[in-house]
């Protein structure tokens, strides 16, 4: 299995970005994080969930949805 993750949110905003991250870690996704990377327009904070493997990071889609209404699943 190869080790995938969960993007629900990519912002400027980092109070925002944390924010959804503890509402996460608060609703059982205990590997939620954010993610600080600098851009163009420069500081964007993605806030991630990691899963053992994109089969249950596809499964985990749904309840990731009433989070945020997109949910990107890559490696």
């Amino acid at each position: 299995a190869v080790p995938h993750y969960a993007q629900l949110l990519s912002t400027s905003d980092q109070k925002k970005a944390e924010a959804l991250a503890a509402r996460l870690i608060n609703g059982g996704f205990n590997s939620a994080y954010v993610d600080r990377a600098t851009g163009e327009k420069g500081s964007l904070f993605r806030v991630r969930v990691n899963f053992p493997s994109e089969q249950q990071a596809r499964a985990a889609e749904g309840r990731l949805k009433t989070y945020s209404k997109e949910v990107w699943i890559t490696k």
